[in-house]
């Protein structure tokens, strides 16, 4: 990458022309490079290290060998063996964000198009490895000290105006293909795991939470499509104890208090069947 002869000051920031086509701009505290076409408007005060243009960013094409360590990588802001510090400050707004990805949606309605900020895909059809364990990401938070929330993910679909969805919008979609060959093994959509002699007495390992202002139709579906087959809608698998199937909070609409032969308590249990509603009947004697 050759550098051409001409050097100008621009507001304190050392220019220094590349014939490729590359900018290394040089700020008052430190260095950044600009990738781009337009290498006069694109000077960054703000600190901006490295800015892309043009039709594609950056490939990373190096040759990883996996090791005993994880020492390979192709990009890392601290590693998996050394944390980078932050320092926080007592003060309102002090917040972090240090990978960002924004997108506004604008032109005309497309035929047939999918947006993925992210894209990660992982083929194994080599030969068996029956010790090799595959993961898209693997993330950890780790907490020894008070903090007001923690969440490994926390998506949001946001509808903010009269909207029609052809599909369905979802928070969170998961997938699980068995379509070919003799599958053995444990196949789940999703696992949650509770582990821990510390877990307090109101953790949960599911939490549907109908929020303010909103009418939930369904708290949980369980659906099989034409040709399927559930065979256990519900499974309670007891290995430890389970020592109620239901719990209710308290009587209400649809958990109702009566007297059976004038003595003993017991509910009723509010149902429907298609539009017919029925009661299940809860004794306590």
């Amino acid at each position: 990458m050759s550098k051409t002869t001409t050097m100008t000051d621009v507001d304190t920031r050392l220019v220094r022309r590349c014939a490729s086509g590359y900018d290394w701009n040089t700020v008052n505290d430190g260095e950044y490079l600009y990738f781009g076409n337009d290498k006069d408007a694109n000077l960054y005060a703000d600190g901006t290290g490295v800015k892309l243009g043009g039709t594609c960013g950056i490939l990373f094409d190096p040759t990883l060998v996996p090791d005993s360590t994880r020492t390979k990588y192709i990009w890392a802001y601290g590693t998996r063996a050394t944390a980078k510090d932050l320092t926080m400050v007592a003060s309102t707004g002090y917040n972090l964000d240090p990978v960002q990805m924004n997108l506004n949606i604008i032109g005309t309605a497309p035929t047939s198009s999918t947006v993925n900020l992210s894209y990660m895909n992982i083929t194994h059809a080599f030969a068996n490895m029956s010790a090799l364990r595959l993961k898209c990401s693997d993330w950890t938070i780790s907490i020894a000290k008070n903090i007001q929330d923690a969440y490994v993910y926390q998506g949001e679909v946001d509808i903010t105006a009269t909207t029609a969805i052809s599909g369905e919008a979802t928070v969170l979609g998961l997938t699980m293909y068995a379509s070919a060959g003799t599958v053995t093994g444990l196949v789940r959509g999703a696992i949650i795991a509770m582990y821990g002699a510390s877990m307090p007495g109101n953790s949960a390992g599911l939490a549907i939470n109908t929020g303010v202002g909103a009418t939930l139709t369904h708290g949980i579906i369980l659906a099989t499509q034409g040709g399927t087959t559930m065979t256990n809608a519900i499974y309670v698998e007891d290995g430890g104890t389970v020592a109620n199937i239901l719990k209710f909070a308290a009587t209400s609409a649809a958990v109702v208090s009566k007297s059976n032969s004038g003595t003993t308590q017991s509910y009723t249990i509010r149902c429907a069947v298609g539009g017919v509603t029925g009661y299940l009947h809860l004794y306590t004697d």
